[in-house]
């Protein structure tokens, strides 16, 4: 009989041991349960408080639109909403400038009709989206970071990513400045003689001798009243007499006279000084006066025959 009572004696006291037990882990493991939610509320809005501790106020009222029109800060408005399209503009394919002319305006007519020249495009209006940066008149609360933005609503503060927006480089082409070849030139001498004159005898490089002085009438051929014909053939000759004669159709008047001043290069058995381009075969270029012979608008045939 003692020996049931002694069992059962200490069968209790096991049972009520392990229950003390049981129940002390139970009440640890709540404990620390709470504990942990404590602490997580706690960093929320410890969070909270610090971002609204970095944020300063910005209103997007008509007047600060204003303040943005230029190409270091562009701000559209279009349709009640504004877009800051800065970052666009060298990407724009009419040109910065069809947006520089309305950057801080209201942009809503000119953006509808795309300046008189029709609508955008479904995808323009799409890429137009990503400079979104609020409605007019909305307050936005701008974080020290440049890629967080918190928009304040009524009493509601709500925190959104700022989508960097997506622009195309802009490759300038390399310029080559053009290698500039200095012509070499080299003086020489050249006797105005019979001899020489008879080589001038062409097109290509007409002489005239005309009372003792010899004249380069090669650029004046093409616009003779008369026609090229009638200088040609005197061409490296001595053209006094037809000249004088007009090719037997009577005298040069004084004006022509003039003009024929204009195709002097010197001399008959003069010295003349000619300068040769090594950079250039054409034929030397004679140091007396010789300038393009100005258009005949005189309408008479009146010039070297």
């Amino acid at each position: 009989m003692k020996k049931h009572l002694i069992t059962a004696s200490l069968f209790i006291f096991w049972v009520v041991i392990v229950g003390v037990f049981v129940a002390g882990l139970i009440a640890s493991n709540k404990s620390n349960q709470a504990i942990t939610k404590t602490g997580d509320t706690a960093g929320q809005i410890g969070s909270i408080t610090g971002v609204s501790a970095n944020l300063t106020e910005l209103s997007l009222t008509p007047s600060e639109l204003t303040k943005h029109n230029s190409a270091s800060s562009c701000w559209l408005l279009i349709s009640g909403k504004i877009y800051d399209v800065t970052a666009y503009l060298n990407s724009h394919p009419g040109g910065e400038a069809e947006i520089l002319k309305t950057c801080g305006t209201d942009a809503t007519v000119i953006y509808g009709n795309r300046d008189n020249t029709g609508t955008h495009s479904s995808s323009a209006n799409a890429m137009l989206a990503d400079y979104f940066i609020g409605n007019l008149n909305q307050v936005l609360k701008i974080s020290s970071d440049k890629n967080t933005t918190s928009v304040q609503t009524n009493t509601t503060t709500q925190t959104k990513t700022v989508p960097v927006p997506k622009t195309t480089p802009v490759v300038k082409p390399t310029v080559t400045n053009p290698v500039v070849t200095t012509p070499q030139v080299t003086q020489t001498t050249l006797a105005l003689t019979s001899t020489e004159l008879t080589k001038h005898n062409s097109a290509s490089s007409c002489w005239l001798l005309i009372s003792g002085k010899i004249y380069d009438v090669t650029n004046y051929i093409r616009q003779h009243p008369g026609g090229a014909n009638q200088i040609l053939p005197t061409c490296g000759t001595d053209a006094t007499a037809a000249y004088a004669s007009r090719g037997g159709t009577g005298a040069h008047s004084s004006s022509a006279n003039v003009d024929l001043t204009a195709y002097y290069i010197g001399d008959l058995n003069q010295n003349v000084i000619t300068n040769t381009s090594t950079t250039n075969s054409a034929a030397p270029t004679i140091t007396a006066p010789n300038p393009v012979l100005p258009n005949n608008s005189r309408g008479d045939d009146d010039d070297d025959d």
